[in-house]
């Protein structure tokens, strides 16, 4: 998100949506603001960053794809790029390339040049993008990895950096205006091993750094470096109220994914972190008061704030000159805070960039759908159009399945192999169980014919799930006699001539895909046969769908 500096008064705000492409409101202090969409038809709308050029307001980039190894991500295709204040945007022709599938941040110095992270390292362009450099990464200016997080400007044009395991930085003071060029990084890493680096400055003190480190999907530590990065101090780790339960990392396991911070413009020592939910300190992050709950807060045992933000953080962004209106972006889209975090309020209204992973059809009801939403729940649709629906199942929604004899029986997904199912046309939805195996958003398919779900499973296996609605009785297939035990399904289909066949692709990462055919296949006697001849075997291709056309026989 960034305000637009074109305007004003400040109220005209750019947001970008990983599933949902480029928005814009020109009053977000509207209690609904009126989101448009820039541009439906962009050849890729997974919008990850935006930045403004300080030296020309008409100038913003915004680069695609979302790199944080999340199973839902969406690649991207490089940089777009207006230079008439967004009226009309064109991708960078030099950023249409493997180099810039994920671009994970943009940044522009005062003097124009333009900084990217991507998942091939850190380029720099002096030409307003036309060509780049690759100035930081594997076996330049000191890296030893390509992977690069997280790029930031000091106050006093300083840049830092942070690639997998590691922060450098490149300092303005030695180097001028070849500042961020190849040989001019430095490496400040903090003491200890990490992943992910997620870092910020503080506008208002060109020494003071932070950054969040994390190791094995938890956070590892805050640091605070008061030298610009010479020196370290490990700052409090905070825990949070999840659901009700004291949890001692704020991000649930997810630092990989929800991991931002910002200070203050104007005080160094108020900072703001976001995983799950929302966290402040006044002290430089030696103590932290939890300022959102997702869910509900004061409703639980433990202490939090009654203060709705959705869950899953990824951008807070400080209104230009304003220690005291914020930003937040989530998996739930935009909120704002004009009290410095005391209250928040939702500025989704319109703001359509829902991800849906799944949608299910009734076969008797006109406008009748399941939809499952990207940590948005499971939603029942019952009229045509932009509408309100009914959340028939929360947190994240998968793929959905309706009965096609009659649509009484109803199925949605939550991640892995957890499911819910109703019997009565929709109306009510229950638990049906599930073990935490398969994908995260797990294949599936619905056998009409005799109520059996199948799902991916384990490796070399796929799961049945019988007599639906009443027993719910669970099974496993292994059939790793042919399909080796490194790949999990990716794509399961039922075939609709035959339900006693079953089509299923599977994958292993950097594996080529195999498909199979699965005859009996509920039986206590599956029989697979691999039918991989003619997909590619030297590249790691994912097989995502599978369809087998119904055949209907006319007697004449």
């Amino acid at each position: 998100m960034i305000y637009d500096r074109n305007d004003t008064t400040l109220k005209t705000v750019w947001a970008g949506s990983v599933g949902g492409g480029l928005w814009k409101t020109t009053d977000i202090t509207a209690a609904s603001p009126s989101w448009t969409p820039v541009n439906d038809f962009f050849a890729n709308i997974a919008v990850s960053t935006i930045a403004q050029d300080p030296s020309n307001y008409n100038v913003i980039y915004f680069g695609t794809g979302e790199g944080m190894f999340n199973g839902d991500a969406i690649r991207g295709l490089g940089i777009w790029k207006t230079v008439d204040g967004g009226i009309t945007w064109n991708q960078l022709s030099s950023t249409n390339n493997s180099d810039f599938y994920f671009v994970q941040k943009i940044v522009v110095r005062d003097n124009g040049d333009v900084f990217t992270c991507t998942n091939n390292g850190v380029f720099k362009s002096i030409n307003n993008g036309t060509t780049w450099t690759k100035v930081l990464g594997n076996g330049i200016s000191g890296g030893s990895i390509d992977y690069a997080w997280d790029i930031e400007i000091g106050a006093d044009q300083d840049l830092y950096a942070s690639l997998e395991a590691a922060v450098f930085k490149s300092d303005y003071a030695v180097h001028v205006g070849n500042t961020g060029n190849v040989g001019t990084w430095d490496n400040i890493s903090p003491a200890g091993t990490y992943n992910r680096v997620e870092l910020f400055t503080a506008p208002s003190d060109s020494t003071i750094v932070y950054a969040i480190c994390n190791e094995a999907d938890s956070v590892l530590q805050i640091m605070r470096s008061s030298d610009e990065g010479t020196t370290w101090v490990a700052k409090t780790k905070p825990g949070f109220c999840d659901q009700g339960f004291a949890s001692s990392d704020y991000t649930r396991g997810q630092a990989w994914y929800n991991l931002i911070g910002a200070a203050d413009p104007f005080d160094a020592n108020t900072i703001y972190i976001g995983g799950v939910d929302a966290l402040k300190s006044s002290d430089g992050g030696d103590t932290w008061t939890q300022i959102s709950s997702w869910s509900g807060g004061g409703a639980y045992d433990c202490i939090a704030p009654n203060i709705f933000v959705h869950a899953d953080h990824h951008a807070i962004m400080f209104k230009p000159n304003s220690s005291n209106e914020i930003l937040w972006g989530t998996d739930g889209g935009v909120y704002r805070t004009i009290d410095s975090g005391a209250t928040f309020e939702s500025k989704i209204s319109s703001y359509n960039a829902t991800q849906f992973y799944g949608c299910a059809i009734h076969p008797l009801q006109t406008n009748y759908f399941l939809a499952g939403a990207q940590d948005n729940g499971s939603h029942q649709f019952t009229s045509m159009g932009m509408n309100s629906t009914n959340e028939v199942t929360g947190g994240d929604g998968m793929l959905c399945h309706i009965d096609q004899t009659d649509g009484k029986i109803q199925i949605t997904s939550y991640y892995n192999n957890y499911y819910n199912v109703s019997t009565d046309n929709g109306n009510t939805f229950n638990f049906m169980g599930g073990d935490g195996s398969g994908r995260f958003v797990n294949p599936t398919d619905f056998d009409d014919t005799n109520k059996i779900l199948y799902g991916a499973y384990k490796p070399g296996k796929y799961e049945v799930i019988s007599d639906i609605g009443n027993s719910n009785s669970y099974d496993w297939k292994d059939i790793s006699s042919v399909v080796d035990s490194t790949r999990t399904a990716t794509a399961i289909k039922v075939d609709p001539n035959n339900p006693n066949v079953v089509y299923m692709g599977f994958r292993s990462l950097y594996l080529p895909a195999i498909f199979v055919r699965v005859d009996n296949a509920s039986s206590s006697t599956p029989v697979a046969n691999v039918l991989s001849n003619g997909l590619p075997t030297d590249i790691p291709i994912y097989l995502s769908c599978i369809e087998v056309e119904k055949v209907t026989l006319i007697i004449y």
